[in-house]
């Protein structure tokens, strides 16, 4: 079984981190989200996807990219 790569650290990271703290902001949320995905780590990129379906009432364009990006990501790392 693979391991989830730690969580990525860098500074953009951090400046959308900071962004959800201050606004809950949606790109910030879609773009910590790939970013996990990116790392390996798709329980922190659908607890970002679960944010945006909190703010994102009646759906959004990052909630849906974000949502498409996991499903294709857990179709290409499906154990066969």
């Amino acid at each position: 079984m693979d391991t989830p790569n730690p969580e990525p650290k860098d500074p953009a990271m951090e400046q959308a981190r900071a962004a959800i703290d201050k606004q809950d902001w949606t790109g910030a949320h879609e773009y910590i989200g790939e970013a996990y995905l990116m790392s390996g780590n798709v329980p922190k990129a659908k607890e970002h996807l679960a944010q945006l379906d909190k703010l994102c009432t009646f759906g959004c364009a990052e909630y849906t990219k974000l949502k498409k990006e996991v499903a294709v990501y857990e179709q290409q790392h499906a154990k066969k």
